[in-house]
């Protein structure tokens, strides 16, 4: 499972009609027009997976979006999570920083901690 469609099961109790179609297809009612109100048989919101991502398309009012923004609207919570969960601000294993970079952090570090204690300004 990836994270995408762990997301889409935690989004699903907020899609009314929520089913999986097929492997990388979901259908709903549409959370823009609230296609199927009337007919509940109607269903034309849809998740789909082009590429590593899920996009979202209504086949009625023709809304079009990405999971990641769909789940900001539904709930900002979830999406939270999941921007921290698809980060790429932390740094890979592979990089490395010189000798020279380390020193001088360590140095800031401990001006830093002179300063807390009150002895230089």
């Amino acid at each position: 499972m990836t994270i995408d469609e762990k997301y889409l099961e935690k989004l699903s109790p907020s899609l009314h009609n929520f089913t999986k179609v097929r492997e990388g297809v979901y259908r709903f009612r549409c959370i823009y027009c609230s296609h199927g109100e009337k007919n509940p048989n109607k269903w034309k919101g849809y998740f789909y997976l082009k590429g590593n991502s899920y996009n979202y398309c209504c086949h009625k009012c023709n809304h079009r979006s990405s999971l990641k923004n769909v789940m900001k609207g539904l709930n900002p919570n979830l999406y939270k999570k999941y921007v921290e969960e698809t980060s790429d601000d932390v740094l890979p294993s592979t990089v490395s920083f010189s000798p020279q970079h380390q020193k001088l952090v360590s140095m800031d570090v401990r001006i830093d901690d002179m300063r807390k204690k009150g002895k230089i300004k």
